[in-house]
């Protein structure tokens, strides 16, 4: 299968399957304005994988709003 078809896959199967505590233990919960910025980003054509990858990368001490967050995660993007 293709690239695109395997993260359809991915996010169609993501509400069925249940990860275990320790699968959750290395990944930090996302707060409301995150998961905007990681429902804009993946808006624009960007895999979840991606996506979750440019949130850390923005400096710990970065504002809180969703247009600096989404701002900086895609000059984190772009290179």
């Amino acid at each position: 299968i293709g690239r695109k078809t395997a993260q359809k896959m991915l996010l169609y199967l993501q509400d069925r399957l249940e990860p275990s505590l320790e699968d959750l233990a290395g990944i930090p919960a996302l707060g409301d304005v995150d998961t905007e910025v990681l429902d804009a980003l993946t808006a624009l054509g960007y895999s979840v994988v991606e996506a979750q990858t440019a949130l850390q990368r923005i400096p710990k001490d970065a504002p809180a709003d969703v247009e600096t967050r989404l701002r900086l995660a895609l000059q984190s993007l772009a290179g």
